[in-house]
């Protein structure tokens, strides 16, 4: 038993601008795929998100919950987040937006290819004992160096297929 945080970056500056739209898609549907694969094993899950939603001046969060209820409203949350304007540091974001994360959690970060700089935040959030996996978005297969995170288990989810 543990604990899944799934945390997606929806902040648009770190998207393409050709692709934007279709990667920022392609997004929110691995986190509503892995959002239910944990669901299925009876785990509790929740979303921290650097998205927006209209009417909201937040970006929507859940704190991590069991049930297909609660795994409900997540994806109701998906349905209709849009991406973040705000030109937020998704790994500062992780650590600022109030959700607890639960000691020995399971972090999976959905994101296009990640900076140096957002490396070495996860590394320290993998340092604060919790599990940290990467799921790079991107429309082609990402050379190794650009899906490695040093000491983080990575990995490449293409455009289309698997």
């Amino acid at each position: 038993y543990y604990p899944v945080m799934i945390v997606l970056n929806l902040t648009e500056r770190d998207y393409p601008i050709g692709q934007r739209e279709h990667l920022m898609e392609r997004a929110i549907e691995v986190a509503g795929s892995l959002l239910f694969f944990f669901v299925s094993l009876k785990q509790e899950v929740g979303i921290i998100t650097t998205g927006a939603i209209s009417g909201n001046d937040r970006p929507p969060s859940e704190p991590a919950r069991a049930g297909v209820g609660h795994a409900i409203g997540i994806l109701e949350m998906l349905a209709r987040v849009t991406a973040g304007k705000e030109p937020t540091d998704f790994t500062r974001h992780v650590l600022e937006s109030g959700v607890p994360i639960p000691t020995g959690a399971k972090v999976l970060v959905v994101t296009p290819p990640t900076s140096e700089a957002q490396n070495e935040s996860l590394i320290a959030l993998r340092r604060r004992g919790h599990d940290v996996q990467v799921f790079i978005v991107s429309t082609h297969q990402p050379p190794e160096e650009d899906v490695a995170v040093p000491g983080i288990r990575s990995h490449a989810v293409r455009a289309y297929g698997s």
